[in-house]
């Protein structure tokens, strides 16, 4: 049993604080969201073009790191949105989107991350060996320090409020009402990578073999979640792998171009990327799984049936005033039971991913 997912009983479980919280998140990211980035458009350039094709920094009269950092900020909206639902509407601790443990582990997260770039560093250099696709290395120091700065501080809110919301409260919350981590695992990863369907990948190079990279890329996520049983090493690897396809390599395609160290004349996907992503993803698990001491038949049970922890009450929505205070207040401060247990072609009025394959994998 996966206490990880056990958390989605903490607090208030029932429907009404998933429908406001997952509205919220709607409102945030398309509403809200949406509006901010117009506004930061028109007090940058001067203007808000009102075509629906504009989705370049050029159609906004914005430069690629200008139009980098405006499409960051519906993350930040969104990231308010959890950070208020959690406690408030679900009464439990934020952390238990992220680990059942009583704190947040930031070593895993930073070895998550740097693991994973590593792997894609060697497998960028494994395919210049062998490809006939020219590498062009466009360093200029000035832009890059500022695109350096820009991405250390909003690719890790980006691409963690991603985790939070797919891998932790989505999947979190379908493991509590199916009752099974399988389907926990495939709804977070099918969701996620309808998330995706407007970026320009997509119509670039064909919604089949870009949505099989999505969704892939979102159950690989959630395996190695529910392997490790906290999301500390999904959120490491987007954060790397993000960094990796903003700071290392771009491509034209992109849904966000920034002047990276390399830029590629373009990015095709074939089956055979998706083959090297999956030997990349493989090896990731391998290695965690011998660092940590995954065990196969532990991921299994947690992919298996999920019921409610024991020391539980179900529906805890339906208590009495009194005793739903007393437990709210326990859940919220973390003392009771604590241990039992990316995305559309922006800045139209969606949100961001950068979440598309680069010369290896992903991005």
């Amino acid at each position: 049993m996966s206490r990880f997912l056990q958390q989605a009983w903490k607090g208030r479980s029932g429907l009404p604080p998933y429908v406001i919280t997952l509205l919220g998140l709607v409102v945030g990211a398309f509403v809200v969201g949406g509006v901010a980035v117009l506004a930061l458009v028109w007090v940058v350039s001067g203007s808000i073009p009102m075509e629906p094709e504009a989705t370049t920094p050029e159609a906004f009269g914005l430069s690629d790191l200008e139009f980098f950092a405006v499409n960051m900020v519906p993350f930040v909206i969104l990231l308010g949105v959890l950070t208020l639902c959690i406690p408030l509407l679900h009464r439990r601790p934020f952390r238990s989107i992220i680990t059942p443990s009583d704190s947040v582990d930031w070593g895993r997260l930073g070895i998550g991350t740097f693991a994973w770039m590593g792997l894609m560093l060697f497998t960028l250099g494994m395919e210049a060996l062998v490809s006939s696709e020219t590498l062009n290395i466009s360093f200029e120091l000035g832009p890059f320090l500022m695109l350096l700065v820009l991405a250390l501080t909003l690719i890790p809110i980006q691409a963690s409020v991603e985790e939070l919301i797919m891998r932790g409260y989505i999947m979190q919350g379908a493991a509590r009402w199916l009752r099974s981590g399988w389907a926990a695992v495939i709804v977070s990863s099918m969701l996620f990578g309808l998330l995706h369907w407007a970026n320009p990948e997509v119509a670039s190079f064909g919604a089949g073999i870009m949505m099989a990279y999505y969704m892939g890329f979102g159950a690989f996520m959630a395996l190695i979640t529910l392997a490790d049983d906290r999301l500390e090493l999904a959120m490491g690897i987007h954060i790397g792998n993000n960094l990796f396809g903003t700071v290392i390599v771009t491509f034209p395609e992109s849904v966000l171009t920034t002047p990276a160290l390399i830029r590629l004349d373009t990015m095709a996907p074939t089956p055979g990327t998706l083959v090297t992503w999956g030997a990349t993803a493989v090896a990731f698990g391998l290695i965690m799984g011998r660092l940590y001491g995954w065990s196969w038949q532990e991921l299994f049970q947690r992919l298996g049936p999920v019921h409610a922890p024991a020391d539980e009450s179900e529906p805890d929505d339906e208590a009495s005033p009194s005793s739903g205070t007393d437990g709210d207040l326990d859940s919220f401060s973390g003392e009771q039971g604590a241990g039992r247990l990316q995305d559309t072609d922006m800045p139209n009025t969606d949100a961001p991913n950068t979440d598309a394959p680069g010369s290896t994998s992903s991005r």
